[in-house]
């Protein structure tokens, strides 16, 4: 499915998703992305994208983050992080970008 078709309503298109999407400098490198441990997820992106968002990440969108791995992003072309995300209750919630966080922290 193209990231502009939905059933329903209607998501951004590809060009619209990349502008969107947050920029951590270096966060994609192997030696720094591992130091962070929370995130501020954007749900609004998420949705934007027609993206599943789970209850618990709608009443807070302050999630546990752990390093996954650092891939190339299709969408943007750049080598990104990605991080396992867990909600307030620790329950794994799905597998981020770097660029779907507002913020990371370590």
């Amino acid at each position: 499915m193209n990231v502009s078709e939905t059933i329903g309503t209607r998501v951004l298109t590809t060009k619209e998703l990349v502008s969107r999407f947050h920029s951590h400098e270096d966060v994609h490198l192997s030696t720094v992305a591992p130091q962070f441990n929370t995130g501020v997820i954007d749900v609004e992106l998420l949705k934007s994208a027609g993206l599943y968002v789970p209850d618990s990440l709608l009443e807070c969108h302050v999630v546990g983050v752990k390093y996954a791995a650092t891939t190339r992003n299709m969408l943007s072309g750049k080598p990104e992080a990605v991080f396992d995300a867990r909600d307030s209750f620790g329950k794994y919630i799905g597998t981020y970008f770097a660029n779907c966080f507002v913020s990371l922290k370590r």
